[in-house]
């Protein structure tokens, strides 16, 4: 079990590596923020109630590859720990199904208008890939397209160092689905739905190279 999770984890880190090897080539300076903060969940429905992924913590990596005044390449890696719920109707109590990891897998643009030298306002748009995970053995990862935007600021504290705050909502593609998160005993089923939103909230250290 603890070799299936290393090698899962190498395998992430190397798409990450992959999606910000080719960023560095033009970039006249890099920004490494890791980040933890609060990702709100999203809903989804089913032919007989909806399905829910609570609010909880979460946490991860931003490159920032800068290209020129005001603009930057930016990739992300995010990751919530958190369950899915389903609620058979509106009058219905939530039951957990199991326990959910949801991770993004981004990239895309930021703009930085030069205002301040310490306090940096910016804007990003990115697109990529959301992996929703079940933990629970034998039962199958979901990969889907995604897509987010958001807005946040940027305080320098010194030469190299400073704050990053993100406000980010991000929006994976699920249609067409009808069964998901399978195992050898079945799936679940039932599901509708075209687009699941999720919100983030987080902070984070920076380091300029």
């Amino acid at each position: 079990m603890l070799s299936r999770h290393v090698h899962s984890f190498h395998v992430k880190l190397l798409v990450v590596v992959g999606l910000a090897i080719p960023c560095t080539i033009h970039a006249q300076r890099v920004e490494v923020t890791p980040f933890g903060g609060r990702q709100f969940g999203g809903t989804l429905g089913t032919r007989t109630g909806e399905l829910k992924i609570p609010k909880s913590w979460n946490y991860g990596l931003i490159l920032d590859f800068v290209t020129g005044p005001g603009t930057q390449l930016e990739v992300l890696y995010a990751r919530q720990e958190t369950s899915l719920v389903q609620r058979a109707d509106s009058t219905a109590s939530d039951s957990t199904l199991w326990d959910l990891a949801v991770e993004y897998f981004q990239v895309g643009v930021l703009y930085e208008p030069e205002i301040s030298r310490t306090t940096r306002p910016f804007g990003s748009l990115t697109f990529g890939a959301t992996h929703y995970q079940a933990q629970e053995p034998g039962r199958s990862g979901e990969w889907r397209f995604s897509g987010g935007f958001g807005g946040g600021v940027k305080i320098s504290v010194a030469p190299h160092v400073g704050f990053r705050g993100d406000a980010r909502i991000l929006f994976t593609l699920l249609s067409p689905v009808g069964d998901l998160f399978c195992d050898p005993t079945g799936c679940l089923t039932g599901v509708e739905g075209a687009i699941i939103a999720q919100s983030m909230l987080t902070g984070g250290l920076t380091l300029s190279f």
